[in-house]
């Protein structure tokens, strides 16, 4: 049912332009340490993103807790109409539904502006392009442009990982 939170110890928020959010709905995590004198942490955005629950826990605990952890701010998108879209939705549709894609990256140049390097197999076909661009348009709702490009490779970072989403709309605040 999600991850307890300490509330005797810490504060934890959930945001979007520094304005609380509503339970279950997704946000930037933004944590105060009750406890840390030295070196307080007020309001510390960790750039992280999650949804927080205050209902009742199954196991009986009245703590909240973060039901939702989806990884860091810089891995998820926002769309034109203000709806946040998280590399897990890619991950799982290119895993069940386009088995040809052996590799992808997803980056977000403007708002409405979405470039997708794939790297794909010998079997990726015209319907697999097909299928891509209307799941695509799904996620990325009207008004949004975005552009398929097959590449040889998708490179590493310099820490030896492969960055899935990009946006430098994000990266840009």
């Amino acid at each position: 049912d999600g991850l307890h939170i300490n509330a005797e110890t810490h504060i934890v928020e959930i945001v979007r332009d520094g304005r609380p959010v509503p339970d279950g709905e997704l946000g930037e995590i933004v944590i105060t340490n009750l406890e840390a004198t030295a070196t307080p942490f007020i309001r510390y955005n960790i750039r992280d993103v999650g949804a927080l629950d205050r209902s009742p826990c199954a196991c009986g605990r009245g703590l909240p807790r973060l039901s939702r952890l989806e990884g860091r701010l810089t891995d998820l998108f926002v769309t034109a109409d203000g709806h946040w879209l998280t590399v897990h939705q890619f991950t799982a549709f290119f895993a069940r539904q386009v088995p040809s894609v052996q590799a992808f990256q997803v980056i977000q140049r403007a708002v409405d502006d979405v470039l997708i390097k794939l790297v794909v197999d010998d079997t990726f076909s015209d319907a697999d392009q097909a299928r891509i661009a209307e799941t695509f348009r799904g996620y990325l709702g009207d008004g949004n442009t975005f552009t398929l490009e097959l590449v040889d490779e998708i490179p590493l970072t310099p820490s030896g990982k492969r960055r899935f989403f990009i946006s430098e709309v994000i990266e840009a605040r």
